[in-house]
C-alpha cells in the first residue's frame, strides 16, 4: 500500500521538515515482519514463574448469585488461587471508570452503575465475570473453573431497545429506571426543536424512515490477552495488554480502581492485530489480573478464546432511529428530525454514552444543506454486553441514515 500526498495549489508551501515527504510514496515498514510470522503479540510473552488465569462467566443475562462454592476448585491440581467478587470487595477495588459526559432527561447526573473486576451479587449480561482461577497451566485452570458451583436465582431480562424504553420493561438498574423513560442511562439533545417544528408545519412533503443499526463485535487477530506482574518491594504493577491508549488504561487502573498514583502502573503494548475502538480503555479483566499478580506473588497471564472474546469484549452500535425530513414545494430540505434509542448495554463502558450522542450528532447532515436539526438520543441500559466505540463511533450510523 502506498500513500501519496500532493499540495492543492502551487501557491501552498509545506511546513519546515515536511516538504521532503510531499508527493513521495510512504511505504509501510511493518508488513514484512508481520507477514513472515515475526510479530510479537501479548500471548507471545512468557514471564518468569508465569501462572495462567481462566475466568468463570455468567451463563445468565440477569441473575442473582445466591451462593458460590469454590472449595473443590481451590484444591484441584495445579491451582494457586481462586478469586471471586468477595475478594474484590474485600480489597476495596473501585469500579472501572468511564467518561460521564451526559446527563439524564431531568438534568441530573448520569446513573453510575458500578462495573467491578468480578461480580459478587447480580450478573447483568451473559459473559459477566464471576470468578477467576489461577493455576500452573491454562488447562488446569480450565478444569478447575468447571468445579466452581453457583446457586442461581434467575431474574427477568431485557435485550430489546424498544422494550427497554417501556414502562413495563424488566429493570436493569433500579436507580436508573423511570416509568416514563424505562431503563434510562442518559439523554442528549441537539439542534432547535421549536424551529424544526415550525419547518415541519410549513413542509409540503415529509419523508419518514426507521433504521436499525445492528449490534456488531470487534474481532482483532489476537483475542484479548493480558499478562500482569507485581513488584512487592516497590508496590508497582506491570501489565502487558493490547491497547490503543496505554495512558488511559494506566490512569483508569491507578486512580479509578486501585486508588494509587499513576507511576505505580506500567502498561506495555506489543502488536495489536487490530483494535477498532474496542481496546482503548480498561476492562474488568485488567483489574482482576493485577489483583491476582499481587495476591499470588506470581506473574499471571490470560488469553481469551474467540468465543469468550465475542462475549466479553465491548460490542458496537446497536441503535434504532426514526427520522423525518421536511421538504418544501421546490424539494429543498427544510429540517431533519432524528430520534434514536441507543443501547449502552448492562454497564456504561468508556465512551459508551458519548458515541451515539456526541459523536453521532456531529454528522447528521453530511454534505447536505439542511438548515434546522432536531436531534434526540435516548441511551438505555439492557441485559447485554456493554457497547462502546467501534469503527467510526457514531458516524457510520448517521451516514447510513442519510
Amino acid at each position: 500500500m502506498e500513500i501519496g500526498l500532493t499540495l492543492n495549489s502551487p501557491t501552498q508551501t509545506a511546513q519546515p521538515g515536511v516538504s521532503q515527504w510531499i508527493g513521495r510514496p510512504m511505504r509501510r515498514l511493518e508488513d514484512a515482519r508481520l507477514l513472515t510470522g515475526h510479530g510479537r503479540f501479548t500471548d507471545d510473552i512468557s514471564l518468569p514463574g508465569q501462572a495462567h488465569a481462566v475466568f468463570l462467566r455468567s451463563p445468565h443475562a440477569h441473575a442473582r448469585i445466591a451462593a458460590i462454592d469454590a472449595a473443590a476448585a481451590r484444591v484441584a491440581p495445579g491451582v494457586i488461587a481462586v478469586l471471586t467478587g468477595a475478594d474484590v470487595l474485600a480489597e476495596g477495588l473501585g469500579p472501572i471508570p468511564f467518561n460521564q459526559m451526559h446527563k439524564r432527561y431531568d438534568g441530573a447526573a448520569m446513573t453510575v452503575p458500578p462495573r467491578l473486576a468480578l461480580i459478587a451479587d447480580v450478573v447483568r449480561f451473559v459473559g459477566d465475570p464471576i470468578a477467576m482461577v489461577v493455576a500452573e497451566t491454562r488447562e488446569q485452570a480450565r478444569d478447575a473453573v468447571e468445579l466452581i458451583e453457583i446457586e442461581w436465582e434467575p431474574l427477568p431480562a431485557v435485550a430489546d431497545l424498544e422494550h427497554s424504553a417501556a414502562a413495563h420493561s424488566s429493570v436493569v438498574w433500579p436507580d436508573a429506571f423511570d416509568p416514563a423513560y424505562g431503563n434510562h442511562a442518559a439523554l442528549y439533545r441537539a439542534g432547535n426543536r421549536d424551529a424544526a417544528a415550525g419547518a415541519f408545519a410549513r413542509a409540503i412533503h415529509v419523508v419518514r424512515l426507521r433504521v436499525v443499526n445492528q449490534r456488531v463485535v470487534a474481532n482483532p487477530l489476537e483475542p484479548r490477552a493480558l499478562a500482569a506482574t507485581y513488584d512487592a518491594a516497590g508496590g508497582r504493577y506491570t501489565l502487558y495488554c493490547p491497547t490503543q491508549n496505554v495512558h488511559t488504561v494506566r490512569r483508569q487502573l491507578a486512580a479509578g480502581v486501585f486508588n494509587l498514583p499513576e507511576e505505580r502502573f506500567r502498561i506495555v503494548c506489543t502488536d495489536l492485530g487490530g483494535a477498532f475502538g474496542a481496546r482503548g480503555y480498561a476492562y474488568p479483566e485488567h483489574a482482576a489480573l493485577c489483583l491476582a499478580a499481587r495476591r499470588t506473588a506470581r506473574a499471571v497471564k490470560w488469553l481469551a478464546d474467540r468465543s469468550e472474546n465475542f462475549l466479553a469484549e465491548v460490542h458496537g452500535r446497536d441503535s434504532v432511529t426514526t427520522a423525518q425530513l421536511a421538504i418544501d414545494a421546490d424539494h429543498r430540505f427544510l429540517a431533519l428530525k432524528i430520534d434514536t434509542l441507543a443501547n449502552v448495554g448492562a454497564y456504561v463502558s468508556n465512551y459508551g454514552a458519548s458515541v451515539p450522542a456526541m459523536s453521532g450528532v456531529r454528522a447528521p447532515t453530511g454534505v447536505y444543506a439542511i438548515p434546522v436539526i432536531d436531534h434526540e438520543v435516548r441511551m438505555l441500559f439492557t441485559h447485554t454486553a456493554p457497547v462502546d466505540a467501534y469503527r467510526g463511533a457514531g458516524r457510520p450510523e448517521m451516514g447510513y441514515l442519510l
